[in-house]
């Protein structure tokens, strides 16, 4: 009869313990077995199933081992996570040269792509400017002496003609230029060539490349040095 209760007893607070029954569902479960055994084998029966059962529901409940990975840092490793106020003002320093780079590699890609668009823009300026500016009358007539094609004696004539017309002047104006220089050098060449085939001597009148010649200032038919062949 006390092994049995003793038992129940046992089934009683392992329920308990496991939370299938209330406190109170225990406790009024509990009071009759406790009247019907024998009051002194009964306590100690019932102590030592309240023991056993508290000892396997502490075993059952014990709370598990926290794992390495939630576990608190140490201190020393809580110490090296924190920045440091030397390493925040590297950190700033390094932030500041970075942005300076950016801004300079900006403005060197800027200046890059803007130097083609200026020399693009001045030679167009340059070229507008020479189209705008009135043509130089005197090199106009002039300039094509310089090829074989344009020494026939009515274009000689038609040029020597429009030169009269600018007047000495305009002539002038341009008697420096290299152009200028080359064109007088091949009149002055043709001149004497010309001369060479010549009978008699030519002159403005008789040869209109004597005219030209003439109306470039350069001297025809100069006077033959005497000689002194008796002295």
């Amino acid at each position: 009869m006390s092994i049995d209760i003793t038992q129940r007893l046992r089934a009683l607070g392992r329920e308990h313990l496991e939370g299938r029954i209330s406190r109170e569902a225990y406790r009024r479960l509990r009071a009759p077995l406790l009247d019907g055994a024998d009051s002194g084998a009964l306590e100690h029966a019932a102590q030592d199933g309240r023991a056993r059962d508290v000892s396997e529901f502490e075993i059952t409940t014990q709370p598990r081992s926290i794992r390495p990975s939630i576990a608190a840092q140490p201190p020393h490793r809580a110490a090296l996570s924190t920045p440091t106020p030397r390493l925040t003002k590297r950190i700033a320093l390094l932030g500041t040269l970075a942005a300076l780079l950016v801004i300079l590699l900006s403005l060197l890609v800027w200046t890059a792509m803007k130097s083609p668009v200026t020399r693009a823009t001045s030679s167009r300026a340059a070229v507008n400017r020479l189209r705008t500016q009135p043509a130089d009358p005197v090199r106009v007539l002039l300039r094509p002496l310089l090829s074989e094609r344009h020494w026939s004696d009515a274009h000689i004539r038609a040029v020597n003609a429009a030169l009269i017309r600018l007047g000495p002047a305009r002539i002038a104006a341009d008697r420096e230029a290299d152009w200028f220089a080359a064109v007088v050098d091949s009149v002055r060449e043709r001149l004497r060539q010309q001369q060479a085939l010549a009978n008699t001597p030519i002159t403005p009148s008789t040869s209109p490349l004597a005219a030209l010649a003439q109306t470039l200032g350069i001297t025809v038919n100069p006077p033959a040095v005497p000689s002194h062949a008796g002295r």
